[in-house]
């Protein structure tokens, strides 16, 4: 899900301004930043009660979070407002769901955690780290960059000296587990949601090899090594395959496709 990926960049990751916070009951209130995967975003949060204030520090963009604690080391997190604007489909989901976040280990300089959807046994996201004081530096931990359907690839100026590689994913229009949608990773940061007919486009850049996952809601993930070069073209395709007949039996299966065939499969889809 698209819209699933921007609702994960505006949540609260966040840190603390008090040193050598060590146990989890430190964290419940405080000052928090955060620098996540994929991205050049600084985040900062403020933690008071049942209410998280997270503030963009790059575009000055708020939001509200209620934040309840399950237990001294999990807390769930539900969107209340923010003055980021936000798709209608992004908005339903935020309202519908709570991410749940488990606190993982803590440190004298941060926290690593893992979050889930509305329980800590539903379907895991991601993985990251939130530290407790503001980095002088902020690294830009941007990986990949989605192109949208509407830019024209000769406005980015691509070939074959380009300082990124482009890859495209995509799943053709398919009868079998049609209706079943699932999360597409980049070397484990979320990339897109994968659903039946669409494809995307991402520029990346960096180069080497890198893990492709497909995560499904029986939590089987699948795995596809891709050698990522700048100035190349990567097609990757995802099918379903059928292990048994029920649905969770239903496995998603990655492949790389050369680049005339997948050019031909890539435009009869709908891109994203």
């Amino acid at each position: 899900m698209k819209s699933l990926l921007l609702f994960l960049l505006i949540l609260p990751y966040t840190s603390v301004t008090i040193a050598q916070i060590k146990t989890c009951k430190e964290l419940k209130e405080g000052v928090f930043y955060s620098y996540p995967k994929n991205s050049s975003k600084q985040y900062q949060l403020t933690r008071k009660g049942d209410i998280q204030t997270e503030r963009d520090l790059s575009t000055g963009d708020s939001s509200l979070w209620k934040i309840s604690w399950l237990n001294d080391c999990t807390y769930s997190l539900y969107f209340i407002s923010g003055s980021a604007k936000l798709t209608d489909e992004l908005r339903t989901f935020a309202k519908a769901h709570s991410l749940i976040t488990k606190i993982e280990s803590t440190t004298d300089d941060f926290y690593s955690y893992h979050i889930y959807i509305d329980k800590v046994a539903g379907k895991y996201l991601l993985a990251d780290t939130i530290w407790f004081q503001k980095k002088l530096v902020a690294a830009n931990n941007t990986m990949f960059e989605h192109v949208p359907a509407t830019t024209s690839l000769k406005k980015i100026n691509f070939s074959s000296k380009s300082p990124f590689a482009l890859l495209y994913v995509y799943r053709p229009d398919k009868f079998i587990a049609g209706k079943v949608d699932y999360l597409l990773y980049f070397d484990e940061n979320i990339m897109c949601t994968s659903k039946n007919g669409t494809g995307y486009i991402f520029k990346i850049f960096k180069e080497g090899d890198f893990n492709l996952l497909a995560r499904i809601y029986n939590e089987k993930d699948v795995t596809l090594n891709v050698h990522i070069k700048f100035g190349d073209k990567v097609f990757v395709k995802s099918e379903f395959k059928t292990i048994s007949f029920d649905i969770n039996g239903l496995r998603p299966k990655l492949l790389v496709v050369d680049a005339e065939k997948g050019s031909e499969e890539f435009s009869a889809i709908e891109v994203q």
